[in-house]
Parts: C-alpha cells; structure tokens; sequence
C-alpha cells in the first residue's frame, strides 16, 4: 500500500469507528460522561451505516489495486465492474443515496 492514504479512506475509518462506538454503546457513554447527549441526536445511524457500504468497496479496490510487489494494471477493468455492480445495488437504498448516487 502507499505511504499517504487518500483523504476518504481516512474519513471512513473515522466512520466506520464512529459506528463501531454507536453500535457497543461506548459513544453513549462517553458523551454522557462529558454531558455532550445532544450530539447523538444529529446522527442519522442508518444514513451512516449506508455511507460506508458505499464506501468500503472503494477502500478494498485500492488497497487490491496498490501492491508494490506485483503488477495490478490487469485488474483496473474487472475491479471497475464489480464497483459499478456494486453501485447499482445500492441504488435501492434510503432516498439520500439515491441523491448520492445520481
């Protein structure tokens, strides 16, 4: 993998952390902690949960695109069109990713 991450495969580990926190309870208990409740409720979970299935196949095909050892210009087209499948299933999704995606 290279040296220096893209910017958004930062932010979805961010995410997927933010999720992780939410679905264990930890989150709630830390803003409880700090007396900070109110920020739970400006998150929209499913809308999270939906972000980072759109995501997470974006990071796999870099991280499987970006090996230093071998060559991948082979598999740039078939990575392409499991991404766009994948896209296209999420397409039935809440009416936000549909923005997202059209």
């Amino acid at each position: 993998m290279q040296a220096v991450e893209t910017r958004w495969n930062t932010r979805l580990g961010m995410l997927q952390s933010v999720n992780d926190a939410l679905r264990s309870g930890k989150l709630h208990e830390i803003l409880l902690r700090r007396n900070e409740l109110r920020y739970l409720n400006s998150i929209d979970c499913d809308l999270l949960e939906d972000i980072i299935k759109l995501l997470k196949p974006f990071d796999e095909a870099t991280r499987h695109l970006s090996t230093e050892q071998t060559p991948t210009l082979h598999l740039v087209l078939p990575t392409k069109a499991t991404l766009l499948r994948g896209l296209s299933i999420q397409d039935g999704g809440s009416a936000v990713m549909k923005e997202v995606l059209h």
